[in-house]
């Protein structure tokens, strides 16, 4: 089929995901506390708060969220929970009481020498191998921890002692960055806050320009160049979101709304950014924090925790009391052979963007596609003709 020599790969890119189609899972309703996923979204761990139903169980899935079922762990409250890419290597933090890893996608669990601390975030390597993990005593004293064995043993960080409340890595594990939430009401007329990043695994870390806030989580791009950290609302602090673009060096305060945000995650080249409010709302970003967009199809819920997939395409939501949510990636772009030509479709709900083509993906040569498509039952259309060569097309956001 000449088809194959045209057309190797149809590619998207993530539309606003306002316009995604958000769906509860076959997950039971739970004061969901915890969550992450693989690279590619198809296995999801999910931990509930003990003592408020649930029993403070760990929920696994390996298809994306159609099924769930308890994985063998002690019962606590997990407040964080980190996965390697390929979900294999998993690490628990409660609060409190000691970490817990698995080595084979949660069927076993281990808490080896981990310090018994009341943790409230985690982040992993890529490969797993590489945990950080913060902890706090009532948002105010607190330390880091990392691990470079995935968690067979634990290094206490230098750091001061403060309100540590989110963490993030690097893929690589190297670049990390831990923000402070609200040390200064707590520590004393000196108080230590702000955002600090560590170069070299948490050897030695540096306080950044980030501002004031109640930090409450934070995430980074594979590389660890590009940060977004959101803040609480809570007096006399803002409630603000933040992105950088240099590891930390410098932050900017984007346009999102001011709120109680509980969550941030981003996809693996920090374009593709999500973020949760404890009052009912999820908002989006497809440019980098640049622009947000709210979540419309999805009930007004005390939104907690969040996950994506390294491309941002299939997103996971947890509500207090509720049921887990996905937003799966939708086929934007789709290609059928027509007599010796190619037929490329997609929905014209996707407003401005715009078809590009590339004949080698290790290249990132994407030209614009100049054909004027045809509008037919609501979908564009560009006829191209078949010819004796591999291409790949997408569709670029606006």
């Amino acid at each position: 089929m000449r088809l194959a020599q045209t057309i190797v790969a149809c590619l998207f890119a993530l539309n606003s995901t306002s316009a995604q189609n958000w769906e509860p899972t076959s997950s039971p309703s739970l004061n969901w506390r915890s969550l992450a996923c693989s690279a590619d979204g198809a296995k999801i761990v999910a931990g509930v708060e003990n003592g408020y139903g649930g029993g403070g169980l760990i929920y696994a899935s390996t298809n994306s969220g159609e099924t769930w079922a308890p994985v063998n762990v002690t019962s606590n409250a997990w407040n964080s929970i980190s996965s390697s890419t390929d979900g294999v290597i998993l690490a628990a933090a409660p609060y409190p009481g000691p970490i817990f890893v698995s080595t084979n996608s949660g069927a076993n669990w281990t808490s080896n020498s981990s310090p018994n601390e009341p943790w409230v975030s985690i982040a992993s390597s890529a490969d797993g191998t590489k945990l950080v993990a913060v902890w706090n005593v009532n948002s105010s004293n607190g330390g880091i921890y990392s691990s470079r064995n995935s968690g067979a043993t634990w290094m206490l960080d230098n750091v001061p002692n403060s309100g540590w409340f989110a963490v993030a890595s690097s893929a690589d594990g190297s670049k990390l960055a831990a923000a402070i939430a609200i040390g200064s009401i707590y520590n004393g007329p000196n108080p230590i806050t702000g955002i600090y990043t560590s170069k070299n695994y948490g050897a030695t870390w540096t306080n950044t320009t980030a501002p004031t806030e109640f930090w409450v989580s934070i995430a980074s791009s594979a590389d660890g160049t590009k940060l977004v950290a959101a803040a609480h609302n809570f007096e006399p602090y803002q409630g603000q979101i933040y992105t950088s673009t240099d590891s930390g060096s410098s932050w900017s305060l984007t346009t999102a709304p001011i709120g109680n945000w509980e969550r941030v995650v981003s996809s693996a080249d920090g374009t593709n950014l999500m973020a949760s409010q404890n009052t009912g709302q999820i908002y989006t970003s497809t440019d980098a924090g640049g622009t947000w967009v709210q979540v419309t199809n999805i009930p007004s819920a005390q939104w907690y925790s969040l996950a994506s997939s390294a491309d941002g395409s299939k997103l996971v939501a947890t509500a207090e009391g509720g049921k887990i949510y996905t937003s799966p990636s939708e086929r934007l772009l789709t290609a059928a052979p027509f007599m010796n030509d190619i037929i490329l479709s997609w929905t014209t709900n996707a407003v401005g963007f715009i078809l590009q083509e590339n004949p080698d993906l290790a290249t990132s040569n994407w030209l614009t596609v100049t054909n004027t498509p045809t509008e037919i039952n609501s979908e564009n259309q560009i006829i191209l003709p078949l010819i004796n060569s591999s291409g790949f097309y997408r569709l670029a956001p606006p």
